[in-house]
């Protein structure tokens, strides 16, 4: 990821400083890793990363990770993914209205 500074639109739209993506790790994402790897190391698998609904973010840690992805995470990034694209303008149609 580029670490970039906000642009006119951010400041435009109240986006503030430190929602704009950069290169170091917040203490949140540090402690959400370390809470995967938790999970990973007490042998609970995939399906004890599911139980806590971590599959997406479980995805993406094996991804940085440099291991093989599970195969069930995948498909659970894809659907995290896809509700997120829609969320956005659902929610914004219905504000509107």
């Amino acid at each position: 990821m580029v670490a970039s500074s906000p642009t006119a639109q951010d400041e435009a739209h109240g986006v503030p400083e430190s929602s704009t993506p950069t290169d170091a790790r917040s203490p949140l994402w540090d402690g959400v890793d370390g809470f995967i790897e938790r999970v990973v190391a007490s042998g609970a698998g995939v399906e004890g990363l599911l139980e806590h609904k971590l599959g997406p973010l479980a995805a993406d840690w094996y991804e940085r990770s440099g291991a093989g992805v599970p195969a069930a995470l995948p498909e659970e990034k894809r659907s995290a993914l896809l509700a997120m694209l829609l969320a956005t303008p659902l929610v914004t149609n219905q504000v509107s209205k």
